[in-house]
């Protein structure tokens, strides 16, 4: 099994387009859970980043819808590993809104500096967002498993 993390930059504008990163958000969940892959999305005003978990025929797969996907450019894969266990393994695909409190993490990584101390902040940073996503859908008394995943319903796992 294969872990990737890419980032890219935005073509997006955020809170204008949260819509459409919501039909993203959307998309990629029905199609991660089709091709048996986990991972999570974060999105800034200027860039993206998500890691992809699952075989990699389909992660391959996933990444050439994403390099053809007009909404963001310059896709830079920075990690690309083997993995015993995943880490999103009940997300076919974690998000929660916007994350602009991490665009200075990810404004070094889109400017071509990224090393691999910035990468594993990264990768680190992403796994906690999916943990304390876990576990707000754990502890929310209201949320209904049943719902189907939307942009109206972003915590469904």
């Amino acid at each position: 099994m294969k872990s990737l993390l890419y980032i890219s930059k935005s073509l997006l504008t955020l809170p204008t387009d949260e819509v459409e990163i919501g039909c993203i958000v959307a998309v990629a969940r029905s199609r991660n859970a089709s091709l048996g892959v986990t991972g999570t999305l974060i999105a800034t005003d200027a860039a993206f980043a998500q890691i992809l978990e699952g075989e990699k025929a389909a992660i391959d797969e996933l990444m050439l819808s994403i390099f053809a996907d007009t909404r963001h450019t310059d896709v830079k894969i920075l990690e690309y590993r083997e993995i015993e266990q995943r880490s999103f393994p009940n997300w076919a695909l974690a998000y929660s809104g916007s994350a602009s409190y991490i665009g200075c993490r990810l404004a070094p990584l889109t400017a071509g500096d990224a090393g691999p101390l910035q990468i594993g902040q990264l990768v680190k940073l992403l796994e906690e967002f999916g943990r304390q996503m876990r576990r707000r859908v754990l502890h929310a008394p209201s949320f209904d498993r049943s719902a189907p995943i939307s942009p109206s319903n972003p915590e469904a796992p």
